[in-house]
């Protein structure tokens, strides 16, 4: 199984941009720090789309992965016919309680 392909789907999209500028607002001293757990969540998930925690969602088999210092969530989808992983939403841990 080669590398999947990861794409954010719109919804997603603007969540990171949401997440991205508070983030540089409220944490001055790690500007780059939820870019970088992003990307390297983009990467795991496309060497190993599996590797993510499964989880019931009313969209379908649905994984998640934590970006652990920034406590985000990424929920995606894998699609493995298509070779891609579908991301569906990025939220703070905090929205979930």
């Amino acid at each position: 199984m080669g590398t999947f392909a990861v794409v954010f789907l719109r919804r997603a999209a603007d969540q990171v941009a949401q997440g991205r500028n508070w983030w540089l607002e409220h944490r001055p001293a790690a500007p780059g720090l939820f870019d970088r757990e992003l990307a390297a969540a983009v990467d795991r998930i496309a060497a190993f789309p599996g590797s993510g925690t499964s989880i019931l969602h009313p969209a379908g088999q649905v994984r998640r992965t934590l970006l652990p210092e920034c406590r985000y969530f990424v929920y995606y989808r894998v699609r493995p016919r298509a070779q891609r992983c579908e991301v569906i939403a990025v939220l703070h841990a905090s929205r979930l309680t």
